[in-house]
């Protein structure tokens, strides 16, 4: 389903994630997307209980990591600082006190908006 992530969360409350996803995953249908995204994320956050390593919340990007802004390198990883910064107003939604129908939260399930 995930192509790449970008971690999020520095100095924050707790670990967020911004979502690249494979070209299967783009085809899904959105809800079906959700449900197998947080389902898959549950599993990993009950493997990684930590409160450093637990997802609290994600964010499907909805375009491609763009190498002309630098958000992917020569070799094709991703620099996670540019993405962060390129896409600060997506890491302010994550870590914000009101939750956009864009945010999986998987700290607070039932507060989650519904698109």
């Amino acid at each position: 389903l995930v192509r790449d992530v970008v971690i999020t969360g520095e100095g924050r409350h707790a670990p967020g994630a911004i979502l690249f996803l494979d070209p299967a995953a783009r085809a899904l249908d959105l809800a079906v997307l959700r449900a197998r995204l947080r389902d898959a994320l549950r599993a990993y956050n009950r493997a990684n209980a930590g409160s450093s390593t637990m997802i609290a919340r994600v964010a499907i990007a909805l375009d491609e990591p763009s190498p002309a802004t630098g958000e992917v390198s020569d070799k094709g990883s991703l620099n996670q600082r540019v993405c962060r910064t390129r896409r600060a107003a997506l890491v302010a939604a994550l870590h914000g006190a009101d939750i956009s129908a864009d945010i999986i939260d998987l700290e607070h399930p039932a507060e989650e908006a519904r698109p």
